[in-house]
């Protein structure tokens, strides 16, 4: 399902999302893909960035990512510490929030 809505996405909806560009989105994917985090899984790549950038953007707890997603809070632990270790050594950094209002301005011609 994850998938089916990913190709939906426009450019200022991965910015609005993700806090990054569906080119710098597509970027991580294939480093994280070439890294294969936790070989035995029962979610996508995709999955285990989004739930990555879900934490870190919008603070969202183990707990509701476990939910949301049908997996254990360590589980969930597990891929944001995998997909954070690997991302930082591939010098990949989220925006800050200030950041990001001045990516979306400039992008979508959002409010100052």
């Amino acid at each position: 399902m994850i998938n089916k809505n990913m190709s939906k996405l426009k450019e200022k909806d991965y910015i609005r999302l993700f806090g990054v560009s569906k080119e710098v989105f597509e970027k991580m994917l294939k480093v994280l893909d070439n890294k294969k985090i936790s070989l035995r899984s029962k979610l996508s790549t995709t999955e285990k960035l989004i739930i990555t950038i879900l934490y870190s953007r919008e603070y969202r707890t183990l707990e509701n990512l476990a939910f949301e997603y049908g997996v254990s809070q360590s589980t969930v632990y597990k891929y944001i510490k995998d997909t954070e270790k690997i991302l930082l050594e591939e010098n990949f950094l989220l925006p800050s929030k200030k950041k990001l209002k001045k990516i979306l301005n400039k992008k979508i011609g959002g409010k100052k």
